[in-house]
């Protein structure tokens, strides 16, 4: 998260057994891949304490 990338960059590799699961673990990472021109603000280390 937050890694900057410039065009052309590639942002994944598909491994698949088949052209049709490639096509669609491609389509997946489409939808869940946000670019943005702003960076991220940082996130903290800890998020929560348990006990």
């Amino acid at each position: 998260m937050g890694t900057r990338v410039e065009k052309g960059d590639p942002l994944a590799v598909v491994h698949a057994r088949n052209e049709t699961e490639a096509e669609e673990a491609a389509q997946s990472l489409l939808v869940a891949i946000e670019l943005g021109s702003e960076p991220l603000p940082p996130t903290p280390l800890i998020l929560d304490r348990i006990g």
